[in-house]
């Protein structure tokens, strides 16, 4: 599994995956087998390379992802539930550390164990953090009803479940899944790929369908602005706008529908 760190762009929707796609995810874990270990493809994440964060132990890379935050979320979560539920029936602290290490990091400094995930709105970020500490942060948002909601669907999976079934999906998940992720900051040799993170982010999330009018209008907007961050004058910044649309969406529990 990935084990750099991730940010949210302010321009994404909130987290709107439902029973059908977390059951799925969770379905594709258990096709791995570990006793004839094979290979179990479980999706594909895109990013751009953001820098460095410096930890004790390695220098990790910081990642704009792009493409891919449902999924790594409901895996982060799947994380969480794991580390409280071997926690409580006994495991190695082997066990329980291996998936702690890919929740959270520990950069250089006074900070602490941040998530590996993370979201540059601060409202999401805050709420995303009290969520895997588990403190039942109260949702103001249809998004944020759903990852909560998503919590439920991994817990009730996991109800009931001993030790040796625990560690057996710990290691399927760990030692048998694949993900792709896609750095499109660099070209194949390793050298600067100058690809515009908008332009990704709307051809990604068209997948070949036609595109509406509001987003075509939405994406125009925020590509000029990448291209000539001096073109609007007077503070006024296409993201900021596109976002404050989506919390009115997500406050009347819309923002995720196509229509």
């Amino acid at each position: 599994m990935i084990r750099d760190i991730f940010e949210v762009p302010l321009y994404q929707r909130g987290y709107s995956w439902k029973v059908k796609q977390i059951e799925a995810l969770i379905t594709d874990v258990n096709l791995c087998d570990t006793v004839l270990p094979n290979h179990h493809y479980i999706g594909a994440f895109v990013g751009k390379r953001d820098g460095d964060v410096v930890t004790e132990g390695a220098r990790l890379g910081k990642y704009i992802l792009t493409d891919g935050q449902q999924r790594m979320a409901t895996i982060h979560l799947i994380f969480k539930e794991l580390i409280s539920r071997l926690t409580a029936v006994g495991a190695s602290d082997a066990a329980i550390d291996s998936l702690k290490d890919r929740l959270y990091y520990e950069p250089v400094g006074p900070a602490g164990s941040l998530p590996r995930l993370s979201f540059v709105e601060a409202a999401r970020n805050t709420f995303w953090r009290d969520l895997l500490s588990g403190a039942l942060p109260a949702p103001t948002f249809a998004s944020e009803r759903r990852l909560l909601k998503a919590e439920e669907i991994i817990r009730d999976y996991f109800d009931g479940k001993g030790l040796l079934k625990l560690n057996k999906f710990r290691n399927k998940l760990l030692q048998c899944t694949v993900a792709i992720f896609l750095d499109y900051s660099m070209d194949e040799g390793g050298g600067p790929l100058h690809l515009k993170e908008h332009t990704v982010f709307a051809t990604l999330n068209s997948r070949g369908l036609p595109v509406a009018p509001f987003d075509m209008i939405k994406n125009h907007a925020m590509m000029m602005k990448e291209s000539n961050p001096g073109l609007f004058a007077g503070g006024f910044n296409p993201e900021i706008v596109w976002k404050a649309c989506l919390t009115k969406l997500d406050t009347r529990g819309c923002e995720d529908k196509e229509d």
